[in-house]
């Protein structure tokens, strides 16, 4: 008797370790969006105000030094870069982007499209509430395979900036996946996170720098564009 619920037992574990196993083997490895991104503005206190009494003067001024040389860094090289924005159907794993825009550093639109999406059928509420978009609106527009060449020449493996950059490269692959078309294999960064030290506001609850709602947002994918090149080139002429 003992010796059958040793067997049960040890066939037990072995099933539960299997099915954990092929739980993580089926995990999407895109890039997630993660769950602290600002939604409502702050106040725009005096730097030194902002700075909280278990972060050091010293590294809140290094993280926005370091901030502000990135973004020089990148004006600098600027014909490395090209800033993208996108607006989608929502923000699951199965939705897509349903408007696309791509800018140079010197602000020249290089791409500006609204999207088909290829599978999915519906907009979420929340998503319309955003950007306006609906599906009839989207009925007769290109989807993202059709526009994979003028894509292509706006981006080529350039890297792309984008303000919540983890967001924007999920929903590229996930769209990519969902209906072909062009894949971006260039690198991408977040110019939301490097604003998020350049403005040093503190965040006791993630113990970070807290996320900034990108100042002048349209909600628009190429005015969203417009409003990241001014954020990147004011913290590129901070004198300090």
């Amino acid at each position: 008797m003992g010796y059958a619920v040793a067997v049960l037992l040890i066939v037990l574990i072995v099933g539960f370790i299997i099915a954990r196993r092929r739980s993580a083997t089926a995990a999407d490895n895109t890039p997630k969006l993660s769950s602290h991104e600002a939604t409502t503005p702050t106040p725009q206190l005096s730097y030194p105000d902002k700075v909280p009494a278990d972060v050091s003067n010293n590294r809140a001024a290094e993280d926005r030094r370091a901030a502000i040389d990135w973004a020089r860094r990148v004006m600098q090289n600027e014909s490395r870069y090209v800033i993208l924005d996108t607006e989608t159907t929502g923000l699951n794993k199965t939705d897509e982007i349903v408007q696309l825009a791509v800018i140079d550093l010197d602000g020249n639109t290089l791409f500006n499209e609204n999207i088909r999406p290829t599978k999915r059928k519906r907009m979420s509420r929340e998503a319309v509430a955003v950007h306006g978009l609906t599906m009839q609106t989207l009925s007769k527009c290109r989807t993202f395979a059709e526009l994979a060449e003028p894509l292509e020449r706006a981006m080529g493996s350039k890297t792309v900036i984008a303000y919540n950059g983890e967001f924007d490269a999920r929903m590229f692959v996930q769209t990519y996946r969902l209906g072909g078309g062009f894949l971006h294999r260039g690198d991408w960064e977040c110019i939301m996170l490097e604003y998020a030290k350049y403005v040093g506001e503190w965040s006791d609850y993630y113990q970070d720098y807290r996320w900034q709602p990108l100042p002048g947002g349209t909600h628009s994918a190429l005015g969203d564009c417009l409003a990241t090149l001014e954020v990147l080139r004011t913290m590129e002429t901070t004198i300090d």
